[in-house]
């Protein structure tokens, strides 16, 4: 299996919060990401032309994993990673 790293954009963020919604460590529907921390496909993609960066890893083509980071505090704001690539 290759692994591929790289820059998120907009366009990955469906996909990268379906795999937020699946880790084994603080499982979150996407519902309570959305009302408890604001979380929402559009917000992300705002905070992300702005001051939000992220990486992802893809395999086959699919995202498997991602971080993202606020470059405004130094924050690392999420690590997500799905569990069978865990490890």
């Amino acid at each position: 299996m290759t692994l591929i790293f790289r820059e998120m954009i907009p366009k990955d963020l469906p996909a990268a919060l379906a795999v937020r919604l699946l880790t084994i460590e603080n499982p979150i529907t996407i519902d309570e990401l959305a009302a408890d921390y604001g979380v929402t496909p559009e917000c992300a993609a705002a905070a992300m032309a702005t001051h939000v960066r992220g990486r992802l890893c893809e395999a086959d083509g699919a995202i498997v994993g991602f971080a993202m980071g606020d470059r405004s505090t130094g924050e690392v704001t999420v690590v997500a990673v799905l569990p069978a690539h865990e490890g």
